[in-house]
């Protein structure tokens, strides 16, 4: 009973561990901030926002489109051009990677 009760204690301090450990890195760098559509037109479309003022950033940024996955695109600058989209909805995903850790998710919906 006594080796049952030491593994059981055991296993939830090291996934009380890790989700702290996890929790604390989404909130390393902030996420970019006053996100906007700079311009569209068929099959692009720009997006600018605000830099993070943190160490080394690298913006992320993805979308989905009908249960497809583009590619991830990587930037130091605080802007993006994304083409060769075709006509749809498109879902964008964008998230900043620093030396404090990685932020929290900032979702935006476009209609191509």
């Amino acid at each position: 009973m006594k080796k049952s009760l030491f593994f059981f204690v055991l296993a939830i301090t090291t996934c009380l561990a890790f989700t702290n450990a996890a929790n604390a890195q989404l909130d390393g760098c902030p996420a970019p901030a006053n996100l906007t559509v700079t311009a569209q037109d068929d099959g692009s479309v720009s997006f600018d926002w605000d830099d993070c003022g943190c160490s080394s950033p690298v913006y992320r940024v993805y979308y989905e489109n009908n249960g497809f996955s583009g590619p991830v695109y990587s930037t130091g600058s605080s802007s993006i051009t994304v083409s060769g989209l075709s006509a749809g909805t498109y879902r964008f995903y964008f998230y900043t990677v620093c030396g404090e850790g990685m932020s929290s998710i900032i979702i935006e919906d476009i209609i191509i």
